[in-house]
């Protein structure tokens, strides 16, 4: 519909993890300045040819090319079926060729192999979230990816994800767990990094600050799931 209000409280809740300053509660990057989109309807459901203009327009608000007034970072807490070369995938993949970060939770379907058919969480440029516990497993719930021929390694982090308590509607507060809550916060990370070097690093370089800093879990590779690591803004950003 023409209102752009939350009206589903999901939305809500990612936004806090990134942003959310004030009553003794802080998202990862309270001063972040935030873009809303809004591409599902209040039931959480929506078409893929939404997603798509809104990541259009993400790329160029203005409609002008020539004016650099494109967000640094995108949060999608979305995800169904699809392909790494689906329109979705591609067009996720086409918003980092233009020079931003898109970070994409990895689903919660927690098979194996339930991020191939998973899109936009497949996409190849895109960062791929896991979710972790507070004690730092791999969330049950979190999906996981298989090699394939033509399949990026994924995901590529993993950041909390179970039990996440934030902001929701009417001014409230609200437990959630899923993949949905992992991906803002590698994106509030991502956007610490942003805010430190002033547009000096470009977006890779910023994307191998948030890996680099991750907290290494304990296991070699990606065998487990968890990409380079759990993040830690602390490392990161340092």
């Amino acid at each position: 519909d023409a209102d752009p209000m939350d009206g589903n409280g999901h939305g809500t809740h990612v936004a806090g993890i990134v942003a959310a300053e004030g009553d003794g509660y802080s998202g990862l990057a309270p001063k972040a300045e935030l873009y809303a989109y809004k591409v599902l309807s209040d039931d959480g459901w929506g078409m893929n040819t939404d997603i798509i203009a809104a990541l259009e327009h993400a790329v160029d608000p203005d409609n002008d090319p020539l004016t650099d007034d494109a967000v640094d970072i995108i949060n999608m807490s979305l995800g169904g079926g699809g392909s790494p070369t689906d329109p979705l995938s591609e067009a996720t993949n086409a918003a980092v060729d233009a020079g931003i970060i898109v970070v994409v939770a990895a689903g919660n379907d927690r098979t194996y192999g339930a991020i191939n058919t998973s899109s936009p969480a497949n996409a190849v440029k895109a960062i791929t979230v896991a979710s972790s516990t507070k004690s730092d497993d791999l969330s049950s719930f979190s999906s996981k990816a298989l090699l394939e021929d033509g399949m990026a390694l994924k995901p590529e982090i993993t950041a909390p994800g179970s039990d996440i308590n934030a902001s929701y509607l009417d001014h409230g507060l609200m437990s959630l767990s899923g993949t949905s809550m992992a991906s803002p916060h590698a994106a509030g990370v991502a956007a610490l990094i942003v805010g430190k070097h002033q547009g000096l690093l470009s977006p890779a370089q910023i994307v191998r600050e948030l890996r680099s800093g991750a907290e290494d879990l304990g296991k070699p590779g990606k065998d487990d799931f968890h990409g380079m690591g759990r993040v830690n803004a602390y490392r990161s950003v340092r």
